[in-house]
Formats: structure tokens, sequence, C-alpha cells
């Protein structure tokens, strides 16, 4: 019986990923892999023309005792790779069920028997397989600015790239979920964009932040899942186990929330369906 649940998960998901692939490939097959190259690019040579013209070269004592670090710009790479696959894995799920309303297959998906996490999971498999060729050209764009990152414990990195995976993966499930529950994504997508560009420490740490505005910011798991791979890619040091129970807990929190609105949401489209 799991054998038979298992494998039909995994049907699900794989056919998930293929149909989102499919769909992409051929109805815009460059648009979102470019705008998150420029995304990268545009952070990158931004922070390099603030730290070269404005800054001098030189980091405040203040900015040293908070990152730990006198290496700006891999420390602005590290997070600039994270936060553009956070947004783009975040709002590629967080899309999936709204993008099933506007085409009129949202109804057929709630009768199905199909797994809702398994077809959110193929979603975010897609998104995931698209990402990685970026990453590559984002390590290559980040050597003109003399940035080389070297993983020194790859069990540390394996640690922390897993708990990055299911802390976006369970922010995804929440906001399909609340886009779903306010019938919204425009609105939605670029007000959790820009929160998170601004509260997550991209360019700047966060312990600059006041302090009501540094809570928020680490309930924000896209802050924590950050952190974790600056540890391990910048500072070199063991991953902080604390920080990944932390952002475990809270990704559990998101994804049961979500599932939480799913409930809610669910009920009211069976309704107006009549």
């Amino acid at each position: 019986m799991l054998s038979f649940i298992g494998e039909t998960m995994i049907e699900i998901i794989l056919e998930t990923f293929k149909r989102y692939f499919i769909t992409k490939q051929r109805a815009y097959p460059w648009s979102f892999f470019v705008s998150r190259l420029i995304r990268m690019a545009y952070t990158m040579i931004f922070s390099y023309i603030v730290y070269c013209l404005m800054a001098n070269r030189s980091l405040t004592n203040a900015f040293v005792d908070v990152t730990s670090t006198t290496n700006y710009m891999t420390y602005v790479l590290v997070g600039t790779i994270v936060f553009t696959f956070s947004v783009a894995s975040i709002l590629s799920v967080g899309r999936a069920y709204m993008g099933e309303v506007r085409e009129g297959t949202f109804l057929s998906l709630l009768l199905t028997p199909a797994s809702r996490t398994a077809y959110l999971l193929g979603v975010y498999l897609e998104q995931i397989v698209r990402y990685i060729p970026e990453i590559l050209i984002a390590l290559l764009f980040g050597k003109l600015f003399g940035v080389t990152i070297v993983i020194h414990n790859l069990l540390d990195f394996f640690i922390s790239v897993v708990v990055l995976l299911m802390a976006m993966f369970a922010f995804g499930v929440f906001m399909a979920n609340l886009m779903l529950f306010l019938r919204d994504t425009f609105i939605t997508q670029n007000t959790v964009t820009t929160i998170i560009y601004l509260l997550c420490g991209i360019s700047f740490p966060v312990g600059f932040l006041p302090y009501l505005v540094r809570i928020i910011s680490y309930c924000i798991p896209v802050t924590l899942s950050i952190d974790l791979m600056r540890d391990v890619l910048l500072h070199h040091v063991s991953i902080d186990y604390g920080k990944t129970i932390f952002l475990i807990i809270l990704s559990f929190l998101y994804y049961f929330t979500g599932i939480f609105l799913f409930k809610i949401s669910e009920r009211k489209h069976v309704e107006s369906f009549g």
C-alpha cells in the first residue's frame, strides 16, 4: 500500500514537472530566464558601484562585526543567488493554483484524488531544474568581480541546500494557498518580493535593521536560508544547527498554515460551482 502511494506521488510529480516544463519551453522559453539573470546582474553591479565609488572599497567596523567578513562581493553574490532562487520558486509554486483557476481547470484538480503536495512538488521541481544553469552563469559572472566560491565542507553544504529547498517549498505552498484565498497574484507577489528584498539581508546585514523589523525578517524563511548558505560558502564555519532547526520548524508552520488556507479556499470554490 505504501509503495503504491509512493509510486503514485512520484508519477504525479513527474507528470506535473513535464507539463510545466513543456508549457514554459513553448510559451516563453527565455523571458523568465533572462529576467532573473538581469536581476542578479543588476544587484551585483549596483552593489559593486556602491562598494567602489561610495564606500571606496572599505567596510565599516560595524559591518565587519555583524557579518564577520570583509569580502563584500562574495557576501552579495551568495545573498543574490539565494534571493533569486527563493523568489523564483516561491512565486512559481505560489501562482500554480491561481493559474489553474484562470485556465478553468482548478475544479478538475479539486475533484481528482491526486495529492496536492505532489502537484506542487512537480511545479517546484521544474523550477529547480530551470534554475541550475542560472546559478552556473551567476557564478561565472561573479568572477568578473573577483568572487570565487569554494565549498570546504560538503556535508554542511548538502544539509544547507536540503533545508533551503524544504523551506522554499513550504513558503511556496503557503503563498499558493494565500493567493488562492485572496484570489490575487499580482499585488501579493509584488508585495512579498519587495518585502523579501528589503528585509532579508540580500546586500546588507539584517543586524542593521531596527529590532522589531529584524524579528519580522527572521520570520521569513529566506533570511535564515541566506544565513546558512553564507555560513557554509563565505565564512566556512560549521552549520548552525540552532538556526537549522528553527528554519525547519518555521517551514512546517508555513506549510500547515497553507494547508489550512487551502481547506477554506477549497470549500468556497466547490460552493461557488454549485
